[in-house]
């Protein structure tokens, strides 16, 4: 019967089934036939633990095996009828780490109850004084409210067992309640309102759970809350007798237990509050907070101390429902179940009140608490319409106003803040829904009703008007109005008279931005280094940081890369000061650090950057955020600089995807990734796409009124490239002429994208066989490159090698080798193996080795080259044409024609289609494929005759190749 000792070896179990778990799954069987032989309990109890421990019986429920007692011992043996005190056992209802629950009903006649009967797994108090557990249950005993299941009875029988009687509760677990009735965010949250007020009513008796689960919290058919086990708390107030806790026991689930339970620290009231959030983490996303990933005890507890991550992360949850999830409740889960309890809500108390605060749509206290923000719930609360909500959210990704109230909350603030509150009031709060007539109110409208309002208002109150103007500026910078946005951030700035004030420094740096936006350089760098002033002054870093990454674009945007880099990293360290690595600035840091390293050419440390951003990201943000696409995008960039085109541009098309679904097709990161994928089209020979998705890019900055924007310039240049792609040279040529002094006005002379322009318009001259006026824009593109980015970055490599290819053509050989030695030794220390740039060099290499004789060393270098394109372009690719022709006329210099024929003619129809028949490539190739089939053996007279012919009209009179063509006819 129950209550009689164990027959088994205790020390001898945990010594087995530690041993047993060293051994591979299929050997453990026969392991325990043979150390368990002639002993059935004890192979009946390791089966039982290897079965738990491999997951066969549910892992909040089964114990660890460190505590595992017999399972007599546990009550296993009881049966309906018998006694335990004054309460006679009906039935089993369910059992789990704590022990086992019965159905049991009063036996002494006093009264009839029905009850739950719990008998704690003796593991847990074995070594607990019995005057402790009296204590215990009394304090328990006078818990009297409706959400907590009463304990009835407790204590211990003769034979040592220890037992709770509770109120018997016929209900669902709260998780189960809930996703079996599809319930809404607002119906979870006010059924955790009830366990909020529960604990909170037992926390101020001094009474901690310990072991808050969806299991120990059931909803009743009248949607009320009931806490369950209470009973196995300890009490702060005895906390000086810890001697005897259970410190080495898991009296907790895992998976909702806070960090401090899982090292065996002590516990408080703030352990319930990361256990509450855990379930408010459920609740939100149907799905458990954590799962243990491990095999032993120890290794489960050590998986688990990973934090728990923001519920609209929950990667099988709905756009809809991450989205809904997304801002305040992603906060308070955060606060709730921060890995310092010191950072967590101070009391239940507090958790509760930002649950209320945000189904009444108030701001919530785990978020900033700064007008952008509080403005933004004030128009929830007051809905005109969707189109209204949309001017205030926008301001929450400002980010700025959190700044303008860290300086303190004095008397003079709070008054601020009330005619701040005034303002907005009246602003949406008098507009008549029905005057709209069923109209939405736009964005641009509310803030345009906003900026005419405070022109006339609050002129007693100059500060808050400059504030307000501020918040206006950035709410027009932000709908793409830069003008106004200027007008007003110029007045908000006069009005802030107060030059050392943190509202003047807050004005600036939305200046700062504004400027910045505009390519204003000058401007947008004269209010930033003020605001960083002011911030430093203060110690706001957060602000600071945010100045220092303006000011790092400015850098980087005139070509200051090194400066741009000491600004990035050191707003990355103060982000890193205030919130730690986890955080989205933080993320956002480390993406800018990429895009910077891979400027510089620093790929490998440009991609341990953009890792740790997406890294960051991805723990903190939904699955279609924004964000993530600018790392995903950034990541396809890397690719590209490291040469494979093919997973760049897949980068790029997912980036793309995700864009269109958040931000919609005219966004401009949308815009932005439109831009790459057609940018790597053209690289890979798919023109017509290239071309459609780049002009809808320049149509887009066209529309916003910004032709002469860099992004558009730039947007040109890509347009100019998708031509000399095409092969029409002469239009490509006219664009790139066109759309230099346009760039050089808009960046400076300086600005390695300037050096791009000259650099693509000497590789048109050379296919135009101007060589003479490709060779200067080679050296002006080659020093402007080198001062902004350095000797050894990889794309200097690129006008070395065209720099030797002249060199070459103008029978200069030593020149033209230690050049391209030099362009190939500098990309291969710099750029992976396989990268397209250093088969175009080797190409040219191969050019000058057939030229001095080395027709063995050509004929590798050609073949390399070949091999290479031939894996990362399509057939019919002009890159791997070209190369093609190369090796065919090595091969030719060396007698094997058979082969070279068949090279020339397979790129023949590639470059005729590209060029034209009469273009001077297509005569060249023409003239080859004369040779080669002279050298079998053909007459090949009048494709030869055509091919100089047309070589003659083609080339300008001074290219080399014409004193070829004379030497060919002499002969």
């Amino acid at each position: 019967m129950a209550g009689q000792g164990s027959s088994l070896d205790w020390a001898q179990v945990e010594q087995l089934f530690h041993a047993a778990l060293e051994l591979p799954a299929e050997q453990r069987k026969a392991f325990l036939h043979t150390a368990c032989a002639g002993n059935a309990p004890l192979f009946n109890e390791m089966k039982s633990l290897l079965a738990a421990e491999a997951g066969e019986i549910g892992v909040l429920d089964k114990p660890l095996p460190m505590d595992t007692v017999d399972a007599e011992r546990q009550g296993t043996a009881l049966s309906a009828g018998e006694r335990i005190g004054s309460w006679r056992i009906l039935s089993e209802l369910g059992h789990g780490g704590m022990g086992i629950v019965f159905l049991a009903e009063r036996a002494d006649g006093a009264y009839e109850q029905q009850v739950a009967l719990k008998i704690i797994r003796d593991g847990l108090f074995a070594r607990a004084m019995e005057s402790d557990f009296v204590r215990e249950r009394k304090i328990l005993g006078r818990l009297q409210h409706p959400n907590i299941a009463r304990v009835i009875d407790a204590g211990a029988t003769i034979d040592g067992l220890l037992f709770l009687v509770m109120e018997l509760v016929a209900g669902e677990p709260i998780n189960q309640w809930v996703q079996a009735r599809q319930a809404n965010i607002e119906t979870r949250l006010k059924l955790l309102l009830q366990v909020c007020d529960a604990l909170q009513y037992a926390h101020s008796n001094l009474v901690v759970h310990r072991d808050l689960k969806p299991g120990n919290i059931l909803v009743t058919g009248e949607g009320n809350v009931r806490l369950l086990d209470f009973g196995v708390a300890r009490l702060l107030v005895a906390a000086e007798d810890d001697v005897t806790t259970d410190n080495n026991f898991l009296n907790f689930t895992p998976e909702y237990a806070a960090p401090e339970q899982l090292s065996s620290d002590a516990t408080s009231t703030s352990s319930d509050i990361f256990s509450l959030g855990a379930v408010m983490y459920e609740l939100l996303t149907d799905q458990g907070p954590r799962q243990p990933v491990a095999d032993t005890p120890a290794e489960i507890l050590a998986s688990l101390r990973e934090h728990i991550g923001l519920p609209s992360m929950a990667k099988h949850l709905s756009a809809a429902r991450q989205k809904q999830l997304r801002g305040d409740l992603d906060a308070i889960v955060r606060k709730a179940t921060a890995a310092d309890a010191g950072e967590r809500y101070a009391s239940v108390a507090e958790l509760s009140e930002d649950i209320r605060r945000y189904l009444g749509n108030e701001p919530v206290l785990a978020r900033s608490s700064h007008f952008f923000y509080r403005s933004d719930k004030f128009v929830r609360r007051h809905r005109i319409g969707v189109a209204a909500m949309l001017a205030i959210s926008l301001a929450v990704a400002v980010g700025i106003g959190t700044t303008i109230w860290q300086a303190g909350v004095a008397a003079a603030q709070a008054r601020k803040a009330e005619a701040v509150k005034e303002f907005v009031l009246s602003l949406f709060g008098g507009v008549d829904p029905a005057e709209a007539l069923g109209d939405e109110l736009t964005a641009r409208q509310l803030v345009d009703e906003g900026a005419v309002r405070i022109q006339s208002e609050l002129e007693s109150e100059p500060v808050v008007r400059g504030e307000i103007l501020t918040f206006l500026a950035d709410m027009y910078d932000k709908l793409d109005q830069d003008d106004r946005a200027a007008e007003l951030s110029r007045q908000s700035l006069q009005l802030l008279s107060d030059e050392k004030s943190v509202e003047y420094a807050n004005a600036l740096l939305i200046n700062g931005r504004i400027m910045v936006g505009r390519s204003e350089d000058d401007s947008a760098v004269a209010s930033l280094q003020k605001a960083l002033a002011i911030f430093s002054r203060r110690d706001l870093k957060l602000p600071a940081a945010e100045s220092l990454d303006l000011l790092a674009i400015v850098r980087s945007r005139q070509g200051d890369v090194a400066e741009s880099l000491r600004l990035t990293t050191e707003a990355l360290e103060l982000r890193i000061a205030v919130s730690g690595e986890d955080n989205a600035a933080v993320a956002e840091s480390y993406n800018n650090l990429g895009v910077l390293s891979r400027t510089t050419g620093d790929y490998a440390t440009a991609r341990v950057h953009y890792e740790r951003a997406l890294t960051i990201r991805r723990r903190i943000l939904s699955a279609n955020h924004p964000q993530l696409a600018i790392s995903i995008n950034n990541l396809g960039a890397l690719e590209y600089a490291e040469g494979d085109y093919a997973r760049a541009a897949g980068f790029f098309s997912e980036s793309l995807e995700i864009n269109r679904r958040v931000n919609g097709a005219l966004h401009h990161d949308t815009i932005a990734a439109l831009n790459n994928l057609g940018f790597m089209q053209m690289r890979l020979g798919e023109i017509a796409a290239a071309h459609d998705n780049l002009a809808a890019v320049y149509d887009y900055w066209v529309q916003q009124d910004k032709a002469e924007h860099p992004n558009a310039l730039v947007t040109r240049t890509n347009l100019a490239t998708v031509l000399r792609t095409a092969g029409k040279l002469e239009d490509a040529l006219a664009e790139y002429r066109e759309v230099e002094p346009l760039i050089v006005v808009a960046l400076g002379a300086e600005h390695p994208i300037v050096a791009s322009v000259l650099h693509n318009q000497a590789r048109t001259f050379l296919e135009l066989g101007r060589i003479d006026e490709a060779e200067p824009l080679i050296a002006r593109a080659l020093a402007t490159r080198r001062k902004a980015l350095g000797d050894d970055h990889p794309d200097n490599a690129e006008l070395f090698r065209d720099q030797a290819l002249i060199a070459y053509l103008h029978d200069d050989l030593p020149i033209a080798a230690e050049l391209a030695k030099r362009a190939l030794a500098l990309q291969l220390s710099k750029l992976p193996p396989a990268h397209p740039s250093i088969s175009a060099t080797r190409l040219v290499l191969g050019q000058i080795e057939r030229a001095n004789g080395n027709l063995s060393g050509a004929i590798v270098l050609h073949r390399a080259a070949v091999a290479n394109y031939a894996k990362l372009f399509p057939r019919g690719h002009a890159e791997l044409a070209a190369a093609e022709t190369e090796l065919g006329q090595s091969l030719l210099a060396a007698g094997v024609a058979e082969e070279a024929e068949a090279l020339f003619a397979a790129a023949r129809p590639v470059v005729a289609d590209r060029l034209g028949e009469d273009a001077w490539q297509t005569a060249e190739l023409d003239l080859h494929l004369a040779e080669a089939r002279e050298q079998l053996g053909q007459n090949a007279d009048a494709l030869k005759a055509s091919a100089t012919k047309r070589l003659r009209v083609g080339l300008p009179a001074d290219h080399p190749l014409q004193r070829r063509v004379s030497v060919d006819d002499l002969l």
